[in-house]
């Protein structure tokens, strides 16, 4: 649970190959959740996305969680003005929503996620 940017959660899903590696080592999504400490807003953005992440998601992806009052230099790196921000960084173009990510609706349109309804 750590990394270049401090995170405080990381999570990886998909089909693992024999050297506990993913084919190619390169999952299909790759998600960044910037929050500024784990207040009750970021903790339900936290649960909010990890439901939406297993239930919608059949390819690896990579959803790592970015506490910006650890790591407030990061906030001016990766041009963060709000928390939560969520990042789709892959596949590309990359997509960023701002604010309540309990909206289910708003998040799956905002990462353009095809509705199978």
């Amino acid at each position: 649970m750590n990394g270049a940017a401090g995170a405080v959660g990381r999570m990886r899903k998909g089909a693992v190959g024999p050297s506990g590696r993913w084919p190619g080592d390169r999952p299909a999504y790759v998600f960044r959740l910037y929050i500024a400490g784990m207040t009750r807003r970021s903790r339900n953005a936290v649960s909010a996305l990890t439901d939406l992440f297993e239930q919608r998601l059949h390819d690896p992806y990579d959803f790592k969680i970015i506490d910006l009052y650890r790591h407030p230099r990061v906030a001016t790196e990766q041009q963060i003005v709000a928390a939560p921000t969520l990042v789709r960084e892959r596949p590309l173009p990359q997509r960023r929503l701002i604010g309540d990510m309990t909206d289910r609706k708003k998040v799956i349109d905002g990462l353009e996620m095809d509705d199978p309804s």
